[in-house]
């Protein structure tokens, strides 16, 4: 993991969500740390989920135990959506990335499969 960058500490705590409903993936976790460096985002969670049964009405969330997320941020656009929260979007992947903050957005770990804190 880099070094964190101090603008993107605000979300330590907070929960990222990642998702690509072309795909029918949709990703949640607790962030650990994060850091943006050369236009790459690094994020550790300290648990991370997957949603079954997306992009139709949500299903249950599982534990997942890759707890490492990375993306190159090229093709990403950067956006307030508001409420604290930044969205890298990527028409081109089809991805979108979501950043809440600790007050913000929360999956409740006690909703996740297999997850003991």
């Amino acid at each position: 993991m880099q070094t964190e960058s101090t603008v993107w500490t605000v979300f330590v705590g907070g929960q990222m969500e990642i998702q690509n409903s072309i795909k029918g993936r949709l990703y949640r976790g607790e962030i650990k740390s994060i850091a943006l460096e050369d236009n790459l985002l690094w994020v550790r969670f300290v648990w991370l989920a997957k949603c079954e049964g997306f992009p139709n009405p949500p299903g249950r969330w599982i534990r997942r135990d890759c707890l490492d997320y990375t993306a190159g941020l090229d093709f990403y656009a950067q956006l307030d959506i508001g409420d604290g929260c930044v969205c890298f979007n990527s028409p081109v992947l089809e991805n979108a990335i979501i950043l809440h903050p600790p007050n913000g957005s929360k999956l409740n770990p006690a909703k996740v499969e297999g997850l003991t804190l």
